[in-house]
């Protein structure tokens, strides 16, 4: 049967126009979830490394040249890897049992000076400090989670930095300070440099079958005026550490297991069948137990503290993962992975710690002058920590990243569940910048992502504590209503 000519043009015209029509929506659409969301590497997991254990033989994770970190691309799981035998290797005891990060690091106040209150005989660390991050909320315990004790515990905290982080802050400052160094440069942490903020509440706090559960070690606190040596529980750690083409830091936190619930995104509610730490018995749709009030420094409502986004992955209603900047399954699947997998070799106390979070920029097919040019570029946006997903924007990982020990009261900013978009996610970034300090706020550098650094550069400018604190404080309430 011979073919129609007419028929055979029109059914060509049919498919050319079908394959633009395609093709235009394909450029259009943004990627398909499944995709976006696909397993990276082929892995169907992210594991540790059993050179890791046992504990008390960790090595420090390859950082500079010849790590996983030197390279043009970079994969989700390096960065959990690096934040748990980091956690790790900064917990390492010693022959007396003491931390790495207690045993070998400075400790010092937020101003980065050694804390005036002089340790006690047969303690290992000085905490005066119980302001929280951002405004500076007051986390207390659950009065009725020890049945001895009818009374709260305030949460104190403290700061710990290593030699290499101190020696270039010294020279930094000075040549800051000596106009050797423009406000406004470019220079970076070198690659090993470690910041620590751990979180501790008095042990008579937790019950006494539990407290085994727990590190704990002597310290010495100030409560007003009163100065004693105290037991203390360690709640929780941020590990933020500088590696080979990420001068921003990775942020990495652990917290203990068992201290507060985390909210359903499935059901929009909170709830808790026992005691714990920081929530009580009580079944709760409210964020008020994570929202403060800025006169008196307390919740909104006590005893009700709970973890917003399980490991600071962002969910919506109904649970699915907020689609952001990062791969929620992929990013969560590799969390889950490596604690499950160091949960299988740690031994000691430290095995009821976990891993809720890490973030950092992407920096891949970046040199380091674009590196500290992103840096740049994004501390004069009003969200470092923007986590859109189109345009991408750079942050990885957990872009909601919070301690609840540390981070309690700055999980959102929102008082209803259904306001949280990605546009006003909260997270490390939120405050930390290359544009929070200087010896004024209007001046950039990778330098000034440090607050402890700011504070050090402002104190030796002539700044008193509560100068500095009041400029802290009055950038981060430009960012609130700059978010609202």
């Amino acid at each position: 049967m011979k073919a129609n000519p007419k028929l055979l043009l029109n059914a060509l015209l049919l498919a050319v126009v079908a394959v633009f029509l395609i093709s235009s929506c394909k450029d259009k659409d943004p990627k398909p979830i499944a995709e976006e969301y696909q397993i990276e590497d082929g892995k169907s997991s992210c594991e540790c490394d059993s050179l890791w254990f046992p504990h008390d033989q960790t090595p420090p994770p390859k950082e500079d040249v010849g790590s996983p970190f030197d390279a043009r691309n970079t994969t989700n799981c390096i960065f959990q890897q690096w934040s748990w035998q980091k956690f790790l290797w900064v917990t390492k005891p010693d022959e007396n049992g003491l931390p790495n990060f207690l045993s070998t690091f400075d400790q010092v106040d937020s101003n980065m000076e050694t804390p005036t209150l002089t340790k006690l005989p047969g303690t290992n660390l000085v905490l005066t400090s119980t302001a929280q991050a951002g405004g500076g909320g007051i986390l207390k315990t659950n009065p009725v989670y020890n049945a001895q004790l009818d009374q709260t515990e305030t949460v104190y905290y403290g700061l710990f930095i290593n030699d290499s982080l101190r020696q270039a802050s010294d020279r930094f400052r000075t040549e800051i300070l000596d106009s050797i160094l423009p406000n406004n440069n470019s220079e970076t942490f070198p690659v090993g440099s470690v910041e620590i903020k751990s979180a501790w509440v008095n042990s008579i706090s937790i019950p006494y079958d539990l407290l085994p559960n727990y590190y704990t070690t002597m310290a010495t606190v100030q409560k007003g005026t009163t100065v004693s040596k105290i037991k203390m529980a360690l709640l929780g750690i941020h590990v933020v550490g500088v590696v080979i083409n990420h001068p921003e830091f990775i942020w990495a936190t652990f917290e203990h297991k068992d201290i507060a619930p985390t909210y359903s995104w499935d059901t929009t509610t909170v709830s808790s069948s026992a005691q714990q730490l920081l929530f009580g018995v009580a079944t709760t749709s409210s964020l008020n137990g994570i929202n403060w009030d800025k006169t008196t420094t307390t919740p909104n409502t006590p005893n009700q503290a709970f973890t917003l986004f399980e490991y600071g992955i962002p969910r919506v209603l109904g649970g699915d993962f907020m689609l952001t900047s990062e791969s929620g399954p992929v990013n969560h699947r590799n969390m889950s992975s490596m604690n499950e997998c160091v949960n299988t070799h740690l031994k000691d106390v430290w095995s009821n710690y976990f891993f809720n979070g890490a973030m950092w920029l992407d920096m891949d097919q970046k040199n380091h002058e674009q590196q500290v040019h992103l840096i740049d570029s994004l501390s004069h946006t009003p969200n470092f920590g923007n986590a859109s997903p189109s345009p991408k924007a750079f942050v990885r990982g957990s872009v909601s990243a919070a301690n609840i020990s540390m981070e309690t009261f700055e999980q959102t900013h929102k008082t209803v569940a259904s306001e949280i978009n990605v546009g006003n996610l909260v997270s490390c970034f939120y405050c930390h910048s290359g544009g929070n300090g200087g010896i004024s706020y209007d001046h950039y550098s990778p330098l000034y992502i440090s607050h402890i650094f700011n504070g050090f550069l402002n104190k030796a400018n002539g700044a008193s504590d509560d100068e500095i604190t009041a400029k802290k404080l009055k950038v981060y309430l430009k960012k609130v209503r700059m978010e609202k």
